[in-house]
């Protein structure tokens, strides 16, 4: 008898592949998947931008990390506007001292949609993150991860902490 493959790994599967889709495809940027040991952080977001010639794109040493999750046990509250997604206390701490922005991205089976909120202004904007039942709630059309939330994710991308100085010179 061969292993069991749970409708749960599946779905995780298709949130995943539908990130990678929207930001190769819509949103111009790189995405690559964390393949070994994810505790928390299941790939990241290089920026690119188009280069002035227009021979292509070019990296610029800017990244978001991201935390994804799929399925129905991660969508709660949910109404027309808006719906909630639980998250352990541990896992906002987590993302909230991480040295480079956390976009916390959920698939939403029933809209079939994508949606994605900024960890560490989440907590600025929602003095009660803190506070039990931990959630990140999501606003439907302000929070849509796809080819119009490009500037969002770039401002994201740039007030992390550089982790590539290029104007530094070698000793």
């Amino acid at each position: 008898m061969g292993k069991t493959v749970l409708d749960s790994k599946k779905m995780e599967w298709k949130g995943l592949d539908r990130i990678s889709i929207i930001v190769h495809e819509e949103l111009g940027h790189i995405w690559r998947e964390t393949s070994k040991d994810d505790y928390g952080i299941d790939g990241e977001i290089e920026i690119v931008t188009p280069k002035p010639d227009g021979k292509g794109s070019e990296t610029n040493g800017q990244f978001v990390k991201v935390q994804a999750k799929a399925g129905k046990r991660y969508v709660v509250q949910d109404s027309t506007n808006s719906f909630a997604s639980p998250v352990e206390e541990k896992d906002l701490e987590y993302w909230h001292k991480c040295n480079v922005p956390v976009l916390y991205i959920v698939y939403h089976p029933d809209d079939d949609q994508l949606y994605f909120r900024e960890v560490k202004e989440y907590i600025r904007e929602a003095p009660n993150a803190f506070e039990r039942p931990h959630k990140i709630v999501f606003d439907k059309s302000r929070h849509r991860f796809g080819k119009d939330s490009r500037p969002q994710i770039t401002a994201h991308a740039n007030s992390g902490a550089p982790r590539i100085a290029f104007d530094a010179k070698e000793r």
